[in-house]
């Protein structure tokens, strides 16, 4: 084993990050002699590993090949590269501002974004940071961007003076566009959500209790927390409801890790049909953690 270890760190120091078994052919060792080399490398810290994964494998690679990472983008799914993209773009992006959506994604994606904690005021903020900008830059562009936070919380005292000094002049002009924006913005309230309408519906025949509910986009997609009465006692689930034509697996699986984060099982509502395999999916991955249910 020790004579293969500097075969394996030469073959990744040409070749890049590899899967086990394509290093396990270079080497001409089966893949359980091949995984335990690999994992005393990693131990050691002479190899790395990533957190994602290609056909159930990950990847190992050196210190100063995080760039060639970017081989894992088209094998995750449409969630986690909307986050990819957002902080490749932004370099730093500070979880509170983040949708719950986004924050889910984003925690997935370990091998390019990195948590980093900043005590303010006794209180702790995460940020998050792509992972090929050194700490110093980072440190840097976080202390920017607090600084440009404290900025803003502290403008709106000399805006709510204006806007209190205003009524003393006259500018029809401006309040009549002011009312024309309000009307349509009532007008947009007032739109009708039935999806929201037919889930509320399909809680209520089915004597479940909603106790949260977030509406992600109108007619499309609902967040909510519930309480499902059982011969074993109340069972709270955390609910993805959407309105989709098809289900993918990586619907199923974004609404999985979201009610991880929450620690509750999840149940799937849609008015869309499941994919191909779908049924089989959830009993391989999510382990009874995860119900699907169509509705009408």
């Amino acid at each position: 084993m020790i004579d293969l270890k500097p075969k394996i760190l030469d073959f990744i120091r040409k070749n890049g990050p590899s899967l086990p078994v394509r290093i396990g052919k270079e080497i001409e060792r089966d893949s359980f002699l091949t995984s335990a080399i690999l994992s005393e490398l990693v131990s050691s810290k002479q190899l790395k590993r990533t957190h994602s994964k290609l056909g159930g494998s990950s990847l190992y690679y050196l210190q100063g090949q995080e760039y060639k990472l970017n081989m894992l983008y088209p094998h995750l799914n449409q969630r986690e590269k909307e986050a990819y993209d957002l902080l490749k773009k932004n370099n730093i992006l500070e979880d509170s501002k983040l949708r719950p959506v986004e924050r889910v994604a984003i925690s997935n994606i370990k091998d390019f974004a990195i948590p980093i904690d900043v005590k303010q005021d006794n209180n702790v903020k995460r940020f998050w940071k792509w992972h090929l900008i050194s700490e110093g830059d980072a440190k840097e562009k976080i202390k920017a961007q607090i600084r440009e936070n404290t900025k803003k919380i502290e403008l709106p005292k000399e805006i709510i003076q204006k806007k209190q000094e205003q009524p003393k002049q006259e500018n029809l002009g401006s309040y009549s566009k002011q009312e024309k924006t309000t009307k349509k913005s009532a007008k947009k309230k007032e739109k009708k959500d039935e999806f929201s309408e037919l889930i509320d519906e399909y809680c209520k025949n089915n004597n479940m209790e909603i106790l949260s509910k977030d509406i992600v986009k109108n007619n499309r997609e609902i967040n909510m927390t519930l309480k499902l009465p059982t011969q074993l006692g109340d069972l709270t689930f955390f609910v993805k409801a959407r309105n989709k034509k098809k289900i993918s697996n990586a619907d199923l699986s974004l609404a999985y890790h979201e009610g991880r984060q929450l620690g509750l099982p999840v149940l799937f509502l849609t008015t869309g049909e499941p994919g191909k395999k779908s049924e089989e999916f959830i009993k391989k991955n999510f382990k009874n953690q995860l119900v699907f249910r169509r509705i009408n």
